[in-house]
């Protein structure tokens, strides 16, 4: 059993995470009016994924190193897919 519990740790992938959150139509409303360009030829739906994903890589990456990992890998940077 600790065989196994150390090997599954090991093996942590992206895959093994999701994180779901409301967005209050407001937010995104405010979102549209400052950020949605139409002539973009990426859709309304991928233009707000991507501003998501870039500011929430911008807040986590800007938190304090609160030390909980035990060996750093790469170069620290979180990325969301």
């Amino acid at each position: 059993m600790v065989n196994y519990v150390d090997w599954d740790v090991k093996t942590i992938t992206a895959g093994d995470y999701s994180v779901e959150f409301d967005i209050m139509k407001k937010t995104y409303d405010r979102w549209k009016r400052r950020y949605f360009d139409e002539r973009n030829p990426m859709s309304e739906n991928a233009q707000f994924k991507l501003y998501l994903q870039n500011e929430l890589e911008a807040r986590v990456n800007g938190m304090p190193d609160m030390g909980y990992d035990e060996k750093k890998t790469g170069d620290g940077t979180l990325r969301i897919a």
